[in-house]
């Protein structure tokens, strides 16, 4: 039985690929938004005294270029690294802080790393980058009426929200330009407990956001596959771009003291020449649930 499903999984599959119409369809498959953080959604005294702002960033890039980037950017490890760290993931608050990981390797070559990565970025074509910051102070002073806990798991929700909202309008686009292509959205898993709530959060946003006139109800939906694909960050290169991304953002928005060799004004601007759209939002309040969709 199974043998005959799968011959069967087989023809149509053959089938599909050899009537592909390019002409119709677009000329790939697949845009991957790897996405990741920077900070916790966290509320309490000492979280916003320490994280004043929590970012989360997506990263898009199509699946045809995406080995592309890949490569680069394991050249550029091999590179600069010593041999030992090749397989290293590439941490930026690691890198940055000399620690963890990267314990032991030279000034140097953490910074020849970051420059290179962001090098890389600022001459990568078809790579886009959105972000949503948080900023947990001004949502603490404007958002009355909710505990600590409740506004942590809100602002968790809410910059999901916006952040799928961006990226839906850039599907969107493409799928009104481009071709018929689909999205799918692959999550750094670091915070296994936020899982779920990460998970219902983005499907919720994707389903009920993506009303348009022009494609119809729930087109963009229809295109992103869901559930989202929950990743290790150290199995995606992609996801360790996000990472950067993220990490880059909050260092230069909370005014962190500089640490004079990493030009991180330089990689801020370079992240800015990559946004697709507003792909900036800072929040500093928060709706309320009911009204997100109004």
């Amino acid at each position: 039985m199974l043998k005959a499903i799968s011959g069967i999984v087989g023809k149509v599959l053959k089938h599909f690929v050899d009537y592909w119409d390019e002409s119709v369809w677009g000329a790939g498959w697949m845009w991957f938004a790897f996405v990741d953080e920077s900070g916790k959604p966290k509320f309490w005294e000492k979280d916003v005294r320490q994280e004043p702002l929590y970012v989360i960033s997506a990263v898009v890039v199509h699946e045809s270029k995406v080995s592309s980037l890949y490569h680069e950017i394991e050249g550029l490890k091999r590179m600069v690294l010593p041999r030992d760290k090749w397989s290293v993931e590439i941490h930026t608050k690691e890198i940055v802080h000399g620690n963890k990981n990267y314990t032991g390797v030279p000034l140097e070559k953490r910074v020849g790393l970051l420059d290179g990565l962001f090098g890389i970025l600022s001459e990568f074509e078809g790579l886009y980058i959105m972000s949503v910051v948080v900023d947990k102070p001004k949502v603490l002073a404007l958002n009355s009426g909710f505990s600590r806990n409740q506004l942590g798991r809100l602002a968790h929700a809410y910059a999901f929200k916006v952040l799928a909202d961006m990226v839906e309008h850039f599907l969107r686009v493409k799928l009104m330009t481009e071709g018929y292509e689909f999205l799918l959205w692959v999550i750094d898993d670091s915070v296994r407990v936020e899982r779920d709530r990460t998970r219902d959060s983005l499907i919720e946003a994707v389903i009920r956001g993506g009303y348009d006139p022009l494609l119809g109800r729930d087109a963009t939906s229809f295109y992103t596959i869901l559930p989202p694909l929950f990743a290790h960050s150290y199995q995606h290169l992609g996801l360790q771009v996000a990472d950067a991304v993220s990490y880059v953002i909050s260092r230069r928005l909370r005014g962190s003291p500089s640490k004079k060799a990493f030009d991180f004004e330089g990689y801020f601007q370079i992240i800015l020449s990559k946004l697709y759209g507003d792909g900036l939002v800072v929040v500093s309040r928060i709706p309320r649930k009911e009204h997100w969709w109004m």
